[in-house]
């Protein structure tokens, strides 16, 4: 386990700033979770240039993304 800061619509700081455009559609649509398929998103990806590439990266590097808009802290587990 390894806290990372995530601010999902503000200025402040966060280790995934190019995924803010999952969180704003997220958030958009209601305070449950979300999931992103992203094996329909990478048509998108390949014809969006001016798409973050680290974005692009993680939508070829995983099938699906969860997003919790109010999550609890965890503990490591031992």
């Amino acid at each position: 386990m390894q806290p990372a800061p995530v601010d999902l619509l503000g200025p402040g700081q966060s280790d995934f700033p190019f995924a803010k455009p999952l969180f704003q559609r997220a958030l958009q649509q209601s305070s449950e979770w979300s999931v992103f398929d992203f094996r329909r998103m990478r048509e998108y990806a390949d014809r969006n240039h001016d798409m973050d590439p680290r974005l692009v990266k993680m939508i070829y590097g995983f099938d699906f993304a969860v997003v919790i808009p109010a999550g609890t802290a965890s503990s490591e587990l031992k």
